[in-house]
């Protein structure tokens, strides 16, 4: 019973073992092009519509994507980018709150401090004081 369940290795008259077939080009899904593309851009009008055009799909399937890969949604992940980069703004010295907003996105120091405070429990000026640099 054995011996029906060995395979040559090597087929005589040049025949080969194994047929190639080529490997289908499938369609990359990963979301890091897009997500760096967003990251360079973050003080610019982003929405989730302009993400999926990025990315050349529907909003839908961007959704889906994001869902799946980061566990979370577009909107979601552009916020908490924008905050981060906010925060980072903050820790380095700025102190015009209007400035950080503009250039991490989230537009007005309004926005900035409720979602600041959301995303970290703190004010911005509370956080500054926390984690900004210290007196020279």
């Amino acid at each position: 019973m054995s011996r029906r369940l060995v395979f040559a290795a090597h087929r005589d008259g040049g025949q080969r073992q194994f047929v190639e077939r080529p490997v289908p080009d499938l369609p990359d899904e990963s979301l890091a092009p897009v997500l760096a593309w967003a990251q360079e851009r973050l003080d610019s009008p982003l929405t989730v519509a302009t993400l999926a055009t990025r990315a050349s799909v529907s909003p839908a399937t961007l959704h889906r994507r994001f869902q799946a890969q980061l566990g979370t949604t577009p909107l979601a992940w552009l916020t908490g980018e924008r905050v981060a980069l906010a925060c980072r703004l903050i820790e380095r010295g700025e102190s015009r709150f209007e400035l950080v907003a503009r250039r991490s996105g989230l537009g007005t120091a309004a926005n900035l401090r409720t979602l600041i405070r959301r995303e970290t429990g703190l004010t911005p000026s509370a956080y500054q004081r926390r984690f900004g640099p210290g007196p020279n």
